[in-house]
C-alpha cells in the first residue's frame, strides 16, 4: 500500500468474486461424531443398541471407495464391561482378576503366525520389563463376510485378539492408566520394522476398549459379536462415521481414536 492510499480493509466480498480454483459448492462436511451417555452412571446394553443406530445414521457422512461395500471407517468406544469380561474371559480359560486391577488391549496382529509369534513374545518381553504380568489372550469373535465387508476390507483384514494383563503392583486406577499408556507405547515403538506394518493397538486401558475396522457403519455391529451381546453393558458410547481425507482408509485409521474422535 503507497502513501496516503486508503486502508480498504479486508473485503471478503470482494475476493469471494475473484476468479480462483476455490468455490462455496466445492465445501462439503466430512466425518460424523456421537456421544451419548446415561447422566446417573448406569451401564446398560441398551446404550450400546442407540449408540450403534445413531452410528448407522450418519453412514451419509462416510464413505467408500471404489469398493461399495469397503467402508472407510467406523468405530465405537465404550466403557470396560467387567462383568461381561469376567464372563468371556472364563469361556476361553482364563481368569481375571477384580474390577480395575486388569487392562485389556484391543489389538491388530498380523495374520501371518510367524510375524503374530514375533509380536506377542515381543508384547510378553514388554510386559516383564515393566512389571506386569500377561494373563492371556482371547480371540475376538468377528463375522467377517457374513457381515457384509467388502473384499478390499477383508484383504486388509489383521488377526483381532485382546490381551489381557495385570500388573505385579497394587495401583490406584489413575496410576493403571498411565502404566498402560507406557506399556502400550513401548510395545508399539520398540517392535521390529517388519511387524509394525500390520499390529495396531485400537485401545489398551483399565477402564475403555474400543471396536472398530475398516468398515461401513452398519457392518460394524454384525463384525463384531461382542457388540450384539446382552451382557455387554456400558454408561457411555462415543461413535466415528469416517470420510478419509489426507490419509487412506484403513483398519488401524478408523476411529475412535484411543481418547477421542474428530471430524476432520
Amino acid at each position: 500500500m503507497t502513501s496516503g492510499s486508503p486502508n480498504r480493509g479486508f473485503d471478503a466480498g470482494r475476493l469471494m468474486s475473484l476468479p480462483s480454483l476455490y468455490h462455496p459448492s466445492f465445501e462439503h462436511d466430512a466425518c460424523g461424531i456421537g456421544c451419548i451417555a446415561h447422566l446417573d452412571g448406569k451401564p446398560t446394553h441398551g446404550l450400546i443398541e442407540d449408540a450403534l443406530r445413531m452410528l448407522i445414521n450418519m453412514e451419509h457422512r462416510g464413505a467408500t471407495g471404489a469398493d461399495p461395500d469397503t467402508g472407510d471407517g467406523a468405530g465405537i468406544l465404550l466403557q470396560l464391561c467387567d462383568p461381561y469380561f469376567q464372563d468371556i474371559a472364563k469361556e476361553v480359560g482364563l481368569e481375571l482378576p477384580e474390577k480395575g486391577t486388569y487392562g485389556v488391549g484391543m489389538t491388530f496382529l498380523p495374520k501371518d503366525e510367524r510375524l503374530k509369534r514375533r509380536c506377542k513374545s515381543h508384547i510378553l518381553a514388554c510386559c516383564k520389563e515393566l512389571k506386569f504380568e500377561l494373563i492371556g489372550y482371547r480371540k475376538v469373535p468377528t463375522r467377517g463376510r457374513h457381515a457384509g465387508i467388502g473384499i478390499t476390507a477383508r484383504n486388509s483384514e489383521p488377526a483381532i485378539e485382546q490381551v489381557f494383563v495385570k500388573s505385579k503392583e497394587k495401583l490406584g486406577s489413575e496410576v493403571l492408566e498411565r502404566k498402560l499408556y507406557v506399556l502400550r507405547k513401548r510395545i508399539a515403538l520398540t517392535l521390529d520394522e517388519e511387524c509394525q506394518k500390520d499390529f495396531h493397538f485400537a485401545s489398551f486401558s483399565s477402564q475403555t476398549i474400543i471396536y472398530k475396522g475398516q468398515l461401513t457403519t452398519e457392518q460394524l455391529k454384525f463384525f463384531y459379536s461382542d457388540l450384539l451381546d446382552s451382557r455387554f453393558k456400558s454408561a457411555i458410547g462415543v461413535v466415528h462415521s469416517r470420510f478419509s481425507t489426507n490419509t487412506v482408509p484403513s483398519w488401524a485409521m478408523a476411529q475412535p481414536f484411543r481418547y477421542l474422535a474428530h471430524n476432520g
